[in-house]
């Protein structure tokens, strides 16, 4: 039965047009879920020094730290090491506290729990135009991710709608032919998990050939979280389909 309405309905043009925008919409969620990482390995290709881009060093020298507060220093998340060079003068010594960070993008985060027990802490790679960029353009990316979601979203329901508007009629003779509201309900909902899941497949595989083939040519390479990207994609849709089989109330108490 379900297999069977399914395919009536892609008898429709409306609705193979309906599907189409479905799938241009998964592949549209999945690169504003990936905006940051693809930023991120942009900015991996324009870094001049990796290794002093992720170091920072503790500029006040009457600073001492002992072992112990060293070893503290190291169990800071995204803490990689710390390194200790001693300048040797002739009536004193001066100890050159370097923290190196396990990614450049993190120092930011180390430097703030530096900041908050009044700890100044410089980077060793003074190249403020590129950090301030990277910042610039991470936040504005954050804000572009979830207008992009938001209006992704509202055009999922948007389209549901007009597909459920336009088997209105169909809906209602299920009803007449002696489907009860629960069964009818549990139809649309397996319908439109059906189109969802198509939609998310084919989206999510055109996605992956667009992060290969674009991508690649501009030497950007991301590492996908495969397990997060399918869990995200997978709770929108159950979402969706809930939201769908709610909003088929409406028609069949219009129904009744």
């Amino acid at each position: 039965m379900i297999l069977g309405y399914f395919k009536s309905m892609l008898k429709s043009k409306s609705n193979i047009a309906y599907l189409i925008l479905f799938i241009f919409l998964f592949i549209v969620l999945n690169i504003s879920l990936n905006i940051i990482p693809i930023i991120n390995s942009y900015y991996d290709t324009k870094i001049v020094d990796a290794e002093a881009g992720r170091t920072i060093y503790i500029p006040n020298t009457e600073i001492i730290l002992t072992q112990d507060q060293q070893n503290q220093i190291k169990n800071i998340k995204h803490v990689e090491n710390i390194t200790t060079e001693i300048l040797d003068f002739e009536t004193y010594t001066i100890p050159i506290y370097d923290i190196i960070i396990d990614d450049w993008k993190n120092v930011e985060y180390v430097q703030n729990i530096f900041s908050k027990y009044g700890i100044k802490t410089e980077r060793q790679l003074v190249d403020n135009p590129f950090f301030t960029s990277y910042n610039n353009v991470k936040m504005a990316s954050t804000i572009i991710k979830y207008t992009i979601i938001l209006i992704v979203i509202f055009l999922f329901i948007f389209i549901s709608i007009n597909i459920l508007n336009s088997e209105k009629e169909n809906i209602k003779l299920l009803y007449f032919t002696g489907y009860n509201s629960n069964k009818i309900k549990f139809i649309i909902f397996c319908i439109f998990i059906i189109i969802y899941l198509i939609s998310f497949i084919l989206g999510f595989i055109l996605y992956n050939l667009f992060q290969y083939i674009i991508l690649k040519h501009f030497m950007i390479s991301t590492k996908l979280n495969l397990i997060k990207n399918i869990s995200i994609n997978l709770s929108y849709i159950i979402i969706l389909s809930i939201f769908v089989c709610n909003r088929t109330k409406k028609i069949l108490k219009s129904a009744i």
